[in-house]
């Protein structure tokens, strides 16, 4: 679910590297991406990919901006922007792994990580190649149910807003070689069978929403404010879409 992210029909950094579809997140609204918890993203090896253009912090001074956050209780992992411009993977307290130079120059860069359970490695790279890695972590799981949120974290104390463009976000279910990673930064899809989630961006979100319920006798009210007074939706039956 889009939070309040603009799409932009295209981006074309300093390098005259031009991107369709992306989305832009700014650090002075409150906005974000939304991706439900499934199953699917509790594998215990994986890859997580993204692109993303940046300056900076919106706020130099302050704490790490939070590109990915699905942690909870010391379990699960984030991905932040660094003040000096580089980006770590974190594991809570399992163990974490950053990039070496700042990818913070306004240009557009690949991001790459790959994980293990419960005690292997991490490896992150930057642009297709390897950058760092760290083995023999501390046992660590996915927090079951959490959502992943790209861009805002729920954690705000710990996390500020990202403040940036991202597109071609990808989750894979197994662990991908370098030369996978090298390929994708070149633009292949890299085995589909193992590719759970890809969001593009490609065409602008649509306005609405379509609600569901799963109970029988469910009935649907609506109120001009929070606080009411309801009154019942004529005809509503699930699935209800409100334009």
């Amino acid at each position: 679910q889009n939070h309040g992210a603009t799409w932009l029909a295209s981006s074309t950094d300093g390098a005259s590297v031009t991107r369709t579809g992306v989305m832009s997140f700014s650090a002075s609204a409150t906005n974000q991406i939304t991706v439900a918890g499934k199953t699917n993203f509790n594998t215990t090896g994986g890859t997580i990919m993204f692109w993303m253009r940046s300056g900076g912090l919106a706020d130099p001074l302050g704490n790490p901006a939070a590109l990915l956050d699905r942690a909870n209780n010391n379990n699960g992992c984030v991905i932040v922007q660094n003040a000096d411009g580089t980006v770590t993977l974190q594991l809570g307290s399992a163990g974490a792994v950053s990039t070496t130079s700042s990818l913070s120059d306004n240009l557009w860069h690949q991001v790459a990580v790959t994980y293990d359970q419960p005690g292997g490695q991490l490896v992150i790279y930057a642009d297709g190649n390897f950058i760092n890695n760290v083995a023999g972590l501390a046992s660590w799981s996915w927090p079951t149910g959490q959502e992943l949120e790209w861009g805002l974290s729920h954690n705000a104390t710990s996390w500020q807003a990202y403040n940036g463009l991202m597109d071609d976000v990808r989750f894979y279910n197994r662990v991908l070689t370098g030369d996978e990673i090298t390929s994708a930064f070149t633009g292949a899809l890299v085995d589909t069978n193992a590719l759970v989630m890809q969001l593009t961006f490609t065409a602008a979100p649509t306005q609405g929403v379509t609600l569901q319920w799963q109970a029988a006798d469910g009935v649907l009210q609506s109120a001009a404010s929070v606080k009411g007074p309801y009154t019942d939706v004529v005809g509503a039956g699930s699935p209800y879409s409100v334009p």
